[in-house]
């Protein structure tokens, strides 16, 4: 059987470092988590351990905000960010595109959050430390508990692989 590899050139490995709010490892409060590359050739983010979740939280940077995302590979539908996400944006809701869907059930049994629409322009997110920019429009939804999920959709578009064995997601 032939062993598959994969293109080192169009990858690299972000690992994480705990730092505290000024940049320094070590203790501090409240703790950050960075990704750094250490191996040429490789990408992968590490994920922020959650206890309650199979996947976990990345941090991620949209239109110059730092955030963290939920890896929500259950989420089959678009891309979503808090109203209080769209706020960080200078987005209003007036800004906001209207969309046939007015309502989304969530995870948890009974309860469904309001669909405000989709961002008339694209905002630019970077996952980690990762150089490669991904452009979307997402859609924003009023009492999201994050500010950004990213769907199983938007992961398969951009060839983002969650690594469960190693709780990181590999960005080609």
């Amino acid at each position: 059987m032939k062993k598959m590899t994969l293109p080192k050139q169009t990858m690299n490995i972000l690992e994480s470092r705990k730092t505290n709010t000024a940049g320094h490892r070590g203790r501090g409060s409240p703790a950050a988590t960075r990704y750094v590359c250490s191996k040429p050739g490789r990408k992968i983010s590490k994920l922020n351990k959650r206890p309650s979740a199979c996947g976990g939280d990345v941090s991620v940077v949209v239109n110059n905000v730092p955030s963290l995302a939920l890896i929500d590979s259950g989420n089959l539908w678009r891309t979503i960010i808090s109203e209080k996400m769209m706020n960080k944006l200078q987005q209003t809701k007036e800004e906001l595109r209207p969309l046939s869907i007015t309502a989304l059930s969530t995870a948890k049994e009974g309860v469904t959050l309001k669909v405000l629409g989709e961002t008339k322009k694209e905002v630019k997110l970077f996952i980690g430390s990762c150089p490669k920019p991904f452009y979307l429009r997402p859609v924003v939804m009023q009492g999201l508990a994050m500010d950004v999920n990213l769907s199983l959709p938007f992961l398969t578009t951009n060839k983002i692989n969650q690594l469960h064995s190693r709780g990181a997601l590999l960005v080609r």
